[in-house]
């Protein structure tokens, strides 16, 4: 029996029988759908882990153990917050394939993430998203000009100091 390790931020999860979980991950690799026997506590979307699997039945992973690294709390203290949050992981999930590197998609998310709590306009945010991840899958330019986006000044600037935060 082959272990492997991965990073990823959970996108659902689902109680299963008595305290067992079955989840969905995105990694850098893709999605990745996992069972864990008990610690159902653990497991809630938007939380980033690191989890130590194995194969299982079919496309079923088997998880050996799960740590958080972040559960986002301050994600889920407004609800326009933990919206914006939840259109994101929506987003992810409607451009995953498999056998693709998702790499940087999961990277630029963990920060978007991370930076959303502080952010004045969740909208703007998850609008540059979008954009990002329409970018990453060959449909439109980079999200880089900012006085097409939006033509009023403060605003521009506020996206192009989202940007450049969120591309360091």
């Amino acid at each position: 029996m082959t272990y492997q390790i991965s990073e990823g931020i959970i996108l659902r999860a689902t109680p299963f029988r008595d305290s067992d979980t079955v989840f969905t991950l995105f990694t850098p690799s893709g999605e990745l759908s996992l069972f864990k026997k008990g610690g159902r506590s653990l497991i809630s979307p938007l939380s980033h882990v690191e989890v130590n699997y194995f194969a299982g039945k079919g496309s079923l992973y088997t998880c050996r153990s799960l740590a958080v690294l972040n559960h986002h709390i301050a994600l889920r203290k407004n609800l326009p917050t933990l919206e914006t949050a939840c259109e994101m992981l929506k987003a992810v999930r409607s451009v995953i394939v498999p056998e693709q590197d998702y790499n940087t998609t999961f990277r630029t998310l963990l920060k978007c993430l991370q930076w959303l709590p502080q952010a004045s306009a969740p909208q703007t945010l998850i609008s540059w998203f979008y954009l990002f991840l329409l970018h990453q899958e060959g449909l439109s330019a980079p999200p880089g000009k900012f006085s097409d986006f939006h033509p009023d000044p403060d605003r521009q600037r506020e996206i192009k100091e989202m940007f450049h935060k969120l591309t360091l």
